[in-house]
């Protein structure tokens, strides 16, 4: 389990950002892969204060704030539940993902209008 995994179940509170290729270098803080200690990676100038005070990061293509209401234990991970109570969402941006150990942007296909 990770260090932030006692925080989040006994915080209860949470957001989900979906980071753009433009914010990897944020990315490969949060997974471990600079020396920035957690609590200086949460003092970068990046960060909106959300509902119930958790942490929502600018830039970020999409940000689900929530309530954890569930986790589940599988194999040497928690799998946690979130109740979404806020959406943000933007139009613009390529997206990031991590696949065979590195971060790569997926270039937005579809740049029509989202209806929420």
């Amino acid at each position: 389990m990770s260090a932030m995994h006692a925080v989040f179940v006994g915080n209860r509170d949470a957001c989900i950002n979906v980071l753009p290729a433009s914010l990897e270098s944020i990315a490969r803080h949060f997974a471990g892969m600079t020396s920035l200690s957690m609590e200086d990676r949460f003092k970068l100038p990046v960060w909106d204060q959300g509902e119930s005070d958790v942490p929502v990061l600018r830039g970020a293509l999409a940000s689900l704030q929530g309530k954890i209401v569930a986790a589940k234990e599988v194999g040497s991970h928690s799998v946690m539940f979130v109740e979404t109570t806020q959406i943000r969402v933007r139009t613009d941006g390529d997206s990031l993902i991590y696949f065979d150990r590195n971060f790569h942007r997926v270039p937005r296909a579809w740049t029509g209008q989202w209806v929420i």
